[in-house]
């Protein structure tokens, strides 16, 4: 994880598109990661968001629960992270926006698998 949080916020990396099999579950976990870690979102921020985005096993749910604890507690293991202090983010609605059409997008291309839909009230008539 490390490793790879260091690849993402050099610089000198430019941009990367990060994605995992269908898109969800490891994809937001190394996501909510990135974001708690670099930008300084809260844990409960960060978890929202990938459940909200369809990441819903619980080993990589407790996954990002932990990572944040660790930067919360300066653990060794993730010296120089948070770069910002966690929680000192918070999510415009504009970046929200912005992050749900990437996703709408990538999906409509086929880049991600389909979110799962709420499923539809019925109406007899």
């Amino acid at each position: 994880m490390i490793e790879l949080l260091r690849l993402l916020a050099d610089p000198k990396t430019g941009r990367i598109y990060l994605h995992y099999e269908a898109g969800k579950a490891r994809t937001g976990v190394m996501a909510a990661s990135y974001r708690m870690a670099v930008m300084g979102w809260s844990p409960e921020a960060a978890l929202l968001e990938a459940r909200n985005f369809g990441c819903s096993i619980p080993d990589q749910l407790d996954f990002i629960q932990d990572f944040g604890e660790l930067l919360a507690k300066g653990d060794p293991v993730v010296a120089g992270y948070p770069r910002e202090p966690l929680g000192s983010h918070r999510l415009t609605a504009a970046e929200r926006n912005a992050t749900i059409a990437a996703a709408t997008a990538a999906e409509r291309f086929g880049l991600t698998a389909p979110r799962p839909r709420q499923p539809q009230a019925r109406h007899e008539q």
